[in-house]
């Protein structure tokens, strides 16, 4: 028997958190359930020892496109009033990867047993997400499964959209500096060293950048192997610093302060958190435990920590307008558009408003940035080459004065 972790909601929406005994993740969610609790994660602490097969988490998983696809076509599906298990059904026909399909088979397999197909979701936490179970079950208490699918098909593409756009707006500038590394490469390891012969049958000492360039384009040559691994040791442990709760705050709480950047990225947060939020509120679940799921979804650890923190004081009577001030970086438009939803009584109306609107100042934010930093990166990668190439053609000509002369 394991211990396995658990987060779920209790009576009044807050979310609860602790470790429970069972021998499978179907036992022990039921236990949760006989404590009156309403679980949305649950899985084998990292102590219990118990391995990914124990747990049901196989290699098999859903793809963010596959998962959205399936939230869009379950939600045309039920609204057509089909019932869940033909609409599952015909999903996973339509789904072409085995592994992909073999997920929506065996949900409809719980489903037909009896199962919600929210409980169903949970038991494959490596495709769906908290947030999505969540607009699942609230949906069910709701009924309103189509609709439910129908909002995590529009936070999933609207997530997936703003990856796509980074992606894209990133093309331009890592082909500018792999041409650039590889033209630095070029004249450092190839041209560079026909050079040197001239001086060395001239008896002449090189300028000194040149022997410079030498001496580097030789370290290169001759420790690649050093170089690299010393490279991959300071990556990782790069990684794992950043992993950890303290430096992963201070270097969020730095890119906050990026020019440009830090900008984006604020509205970015704030456009994930406000969609989220006013997904949650329009399905029919609690503020607190909204707020909680929609801290969930940020990647700032900055905006996660003080938007935990201010489900509590949600929960002891605060408004959201005062749980959240103090925040440093937050919108202040977005700000303001959770104060007029408050004060008009339309908070999830307001909160969608505040979404598209932090969604489009991210974008113009990104764009800025990347108009910024192709013609700096250009300059940059120009100034090096050109510098580099200065210099040969410098050795060049006095060596060929050295042969003359």
């Amino acid at each position: 028997m394991g211990d396995f972790s658990y987060k779920a909601l209790d009576a009044i929406g807050a979310v609860v958190s602790g470790e429970i005994a069972a021998q499978s993740r179907e036992e022990a969610l039921a236990k949760i359930r006989a404590k009156g609790l309403v679980p949305f994660k649950a899985a084998p602490s990292r102590r219990s020892g118990i391995s990914s097969v124990a747990r049901g988490a196989g290699p098999a998983r859903l793809a963010r496109k596959s998962a959205a696809h399936f939230y869009r076509q379950l939600a045309v599906l039920l609204g057509a009033d089909l019932r869940i298990d033909q609409a599952l059904a015909i999903v996973e026909r339509l789904i072409s990867r085995k592994r992909e399909s073999s997920i929506i088979g065996q949900m409809r397999a719980k489903v037909r047993e009896g199962r919600s197909l929210s409980l169903s979701m949970q038991d494959f936490s490596t495709s769906f997400r908290p947030i999505e179970i969540s607009l699942f079950r609230n949906g069910e208490l709701r009924g309103d499964i189509a609709g439910a699918a129908a909002t995590a098909a529009d936070l999933l593409e609207r997530s997936m959209a703003v990856r796509a756009r980074l992606i894209s707006a990133m093309i331009y500038p890592a082909i500018l500096s792999f041409a650039a590394l590889g033209a630095l490469l070029v004249v450092t390891l190839v041209l560079a060293p026909t050079v040197l012969p001239m001086y060395e049958r001239s008896g002449q000492d090189p300028p000194a950048a040149f022997a410079a360039l030498i001496s580097f384009s030789r370290l290169l040559k001759d420790w690649w192997w050093a170089l690299g691994l010393s490279a991959a040791m300071f990556a990782l442990w790069a990684v794992r610093a950043v992993r950890e709760a303290k430096t992963r705050t201070m270097v969020d709480g730095l890119l906050l302060r990026v020019p440009i950047l830090g900008e984006a990225i604020a509205n970015n947060e704030a456009a994930r958190m406000t969609r989220t939020l006013a997904a949650l509120l329009n399905a029919g679940a609690p503020l607190p435990g909204a707020l909680e799921e929609a801290a969930g979804v940020l990647s700032n650890s900055v905006f996660q920590a003080h938007f935990r923190a201010s489900r509590e004081r949600v929960r002891k009577g605060e408004s959201l307008s005062d749980a959240i001030a103090g925040l440093q970086r937050f919108p202040s438009p977005v700000y303001d558009f959770i104060v007029i939803g408050e004060t008009t009584g339309r908070l999830s109306e307001m909160l969608a408003h505040a979404a598209d609107y932090a969604e489009s100042s991210a974008t113009r934010s990104i764009d800025r940035a990347m108009t910024a930093l192709s013609p700096l990166l250009t300059l940059l990668m120009g100034f090096l080459v050109g510098s580099l190439i200065a210099i040969v053609l410098s050795a060049i000509l006095g060596a060929n004065e050295l042969l003359l002369g």
